[in-house]
């Protein structure tokens, strides 16, 4: 006997990914027209977007969340966590359909403290993708500076970084930018020289 919470789940995931919106960076991303209204078995039940059972970071991207803001938000709001003592942060399929199922009710989990402030018009959730994440140590590598350094100017809001649980991962390409609006945007591309003035 299938557990009807579950089946409405599964119809719900089942009639998103039947609407298969369009991104907009905003929660309407996560509305459903209905639920889905046709045969349910108990595959689909279990197992509504034929996903693994274990999801690497960037699959839950991928499949599910779409930005790294939403996800990290999820996370810290307590609706999934990766699976611990793994080098990798990794999610549980079932986990990940939870999440998936309070952003189809409606649900949304609270902007972080780090997050800057929205500009009008900017998208509530931000841009798509896995967008190259790094971890800590290529990314301190293409800065040219310590992985050490990396935390710490992470931790003092100068450099962004997207925390999952224990993990944190870095995007080269949103730290160059930010580096850049740091020095001033007209000056030019950053030197290695540029990046370590402005970190320190």
């Amino acid at each position: 006997m299938q557990d009807s919470s579950s089946e409405e789940r599964a119809r719900r995931i089942l009639q998103w990914v039947r609407d298969n919106r369009t991104w907009t960076g905003n929660f309407d991303f996560f509305e459903t027209s209905c639920v889905f209204q046709g045969q349910v078995s108990q595959m689909m039940v279990a197992d509504p977007m034929g996903l693994p059972p274990i999801l690497k970071t960037e699959e839950i991207l991928q499949h599910i969340f779409r930005s790294p803001i939403l996800l990290e938000r999820a996370c810290e709001a307590g609706w999934l966590a990766p699976i611990p003592d793994l080098e990798e942060p990794y999610f549980s399929r079932d986990a990940a359909y939870s999440a998936l199922d309070r952003l189809l009710k409606g649900n949304k989990p609270a902007r972080l403290e780090t997050e800057p402030v929205l500009k009008s018009g900017e998208p509530e959730i931000g841009k798509a993708g896995f967008h190259g994440l790094v971890k800590a140590a290529k990314a301190a590598e293409a800065l040219g500076i310590s992985v050490r350094s990396l935390h710490d100017y992470s931790e003092r809001g100068i450099i962004p970084c997207l925390k999952i649980g224990k993990h944190r991962l870095y995007d080269i390409e949103e730290i160059m930018a930010s580096l850049e609006r740091e020095r001033g945007a007209d000056k030019g591309g950053l030197t290695e020289g540029d990046i370590n003035d402005i970190l320190r």
